[in-house]
């Protein structure tokens, strides 16, 4: 499924002038890796996501109390997981 296809906001955010990023899961079938992940994974989506929105501060000025992440059908498990997390930077 294409989000940005689907979720048209590419369009809104040239009209309004913010900042909107697709970032895809990736495996067979795409899944993001969370803190239900149930395959073990090493790592979690969670750290790549912040380390994303630290490199996309670091080029372009962004307001990090606005910062919003959506997702469907399996990709709204992302927004849930982020939902209670404050956004932080990332160590250097």
């Amino acid at each position: 499924m294409n989000f940005e296809h689907t979720s048209g906001m590419s369009p809104v955010s040239d009209a309004k002038g913010f900042i909107v990023v697709y970032p895809s899961a990736i495996g067979t079938p795409p899944a993001w890796k969370t803190d239900w992940d149930f395959s073990n994974a090493p790592t979690s989506d969670v750290q790549f996501l912040s380390e994303l929105i630290d490199k996309i501060e670091s080029k372009y000025k962004i307001n990090l109390k606005r910062v919003y992440c959506g997702g469907f059908p399996s990709g709204g498990f992302m927004p849930h997981q982020l939902g209670p997390c404050p956004p932080t930077p990332t160590p250097p």
